[in-house]
């Protein structure tokens, strides 16, 4: 079990959050499932009152791995959106948008 990937899911838990930052990893649906389970199995993860929560083991895990893993670049905390950035244009060109193509 990659440590990673083991507190990005004590991460997703902790926060109840969804699980796309292991899926940006590259861990398909089966991965992660095999490590939620080997989680479960090493008692990070305990099921209470029918929702999932982290136990003291987990938590102190979490707590060491968080020391190691946590991003602190704040750049790095958002990722740029890449679908409506354009491409750069010299600086004496003039950029007329299709108006087919304009929502206002």
């Amino acid at each position: 079990m990659n440590q990673k990937h083991l507190y990005l899911i004590l991460k997703s838990i902790e926060n109840n959050s969804s699980i796309n930052l292991l899926r940006r990893e590259g861990l398909s649906f089966s991965q992660i499932s095999t490590l939620l389970s080997k989680a479960i199995n090493d008692n990070y993860i305990k099921y209470a009152e029918e929702i999932i929560v982290l136990s003291e083991k987990g938590k102190q895990k979490f707590s060491d791995l968080a020391n190691h893993y946590k991003e602190t670049d704040k750049d790095l905390w958002i990722e740029k959106e890449k679908s409506s950035q354009i491409s750069k244009i010299e600086i004496d060109s003039i950029f007329l948008p299709d108006k087919n193509n304009l929502s206002f």
